[in-house]
């Protein structure tokens, strides 16, 4: 089966005024202990908006519909047509790291200029996902896989990073597989504390 997109879907780069659709979109996904506060979205959002992409559902301006061949209103808008709205339906959000695979200091903030352990890592060789969300009322409509397709071709194309790397739980971990990600097994992450992670990598330096 071919996946599709719903109508008017976009996917774009995210920026610091996303942040308050970021944070509710992953408030409806996660469980509370494990969406990301705010503080942390926003921090990625500043420190490498590059690497956040998000999928969004637009609305454009009724009178400028584009017209078929029979004359009547098209499911796609004009070309010239302006944007109205935006929901955001679908994120991804992550950093760059020095370390092959996920480590609790990449997914925090650094405490100071001068902090090697959290954060963003401008001259890292890896790209760590941190958070992949769909809203609950767009799941199962592949929008997790067409989101992570074009995020591993984004990065792949622009060069960024030779690897992309997350962690995900057992019942999560076959969905990035299918995308060709390599799971390496137990994860040495455990935050929150209960939560077994596995770890997962794809190489692009192979592609």
């Amino acid at each position: 089966m071919t996946k599709t997109l719903p109508p008017h879907s976009a996917i774009r780069p995210l920026a610091v005024q996303d942040v308050d659709a970021i944070v509710e979109v992953s408030d409806k996904a996660f469980p509370p202990d494990q969406s990301a506060t705010r503080e942390k979205v926003l921090y990625r959002l500043q420190a490498c908006p590059e690497l956040c992409l998000g999928l969004f559902i637009r609305s454009y301006d009724a009178k400028d519909k584009a017209k078929n061949s029979d004359g009547e209103d098209d499911q796609l808008p004009h070309p010239t047509t302006s944007v109205i709205s935006e929901k955001l339906v679908a994120v991804i959000l992550a950093t760059k790291m020095r370390s092959d695979l996920i480590t609790k200091g990449s997914m925090g903030i650094p405490e100071g200029p001068d902090d090697e352990e959290n954060g963003h890592k401008e001259d890292g060789n890896t790209v760590g996902v941190h958070a992949v969300c769909v809203d609950p009322e767009y799941q199962g409509k592949s929008i997790g896989s067409i989101l992570m397709n074009d995020y591993v071709q984004r990065i792949s194309t622009n060069g960024v990073a030779s690897r992309i790397a997350l962690i995900a739980t057992d019942e999560n971990a076959p969905f990035y597989e299918k995308l060709g990600f390599t799971n390496q097994g137990k994860s040495d992450c455990k935050y929150p504390p209960g939560v077994v992670w596995n770890d997962l990598y794809f190489d692009l330096s192979y592609n």
